[in-house]
């Protein structure tokens, strides 16, 4: 898992400035689109979908094995 990560966000450290800034291009922030008195949150569907996928297999691996995260 640690290799697929490494190998997909790179070395540079400065590329994103914020977490805001990975979540989205690991397509696991939340869109929000408003207009007017209306408003819809979805998923982004652009995204790189490998780092997506092992965000998403890392995340499910805590959960399934940590008490401390299921316990959150």
């Amino acid at each position: 898992m640690a290799p697929r990560l490494f190998a997909e966000i790179g070395g540079d450290l400065t590329r994103f400035e914020t977490s805001r800034g990975l979540r989205a291009y690991a397509g696991t922030a939340p869109l929000t689109w408003a207009s007017g008195e209306s408003r819809a949150v979805t998923h982004r569907t652009v995204c790189n979908r490998r780092l997506k996928n092992a965000v998403h297999q890392w995340a499910f691996g805590t959960l399934t094995r940590s008490p401390g995260c299921r316990a959150l």
